[in-house]
């Protein structure tokens, strides 16, 4: 990932949060408002994806949010940012 899943977290409010899975460690971030968010990177795409429950967040079943294609670092870290901030109060 170009960018560190934490630059998109970092002063948000959200608490980060490791589980383990099969294949390894993972961090997640648990809104205020509740809910287990992270961000993926995938050829040169970035995805939201949630989780609603501690449990199913421990499962690692997340489901795939919005989409963003990376274009430059400033760019992407605001439009994400703006997005979790707008999804986690829904």
């Amino acid at each position: 990932m170009p960018i560190k899943q934490e630059v998109f977290f970092d002063g948000l409010g959200f608490e980060p949060i490791e589980f383990e899975y099969g294949f390894g460690k993972r961090t997640c971030y648990k809104a205020p408002t509740g809910g287990y968010w992270r961000i993926d990177y995938f050829s040169n795409i970035f995805v939201i994806e949630f989780a609603e429950t501690e449990e199913e967040a421990r499962q690692n079943f997340f489901d795939d949010g919005d989409t963003y294609e990376y274009l430059n670092d400033d760019r992407i870290i605001e439009e994400i940012r703006t997005d979790l901030i707008k999804f986690s109060k829904n």
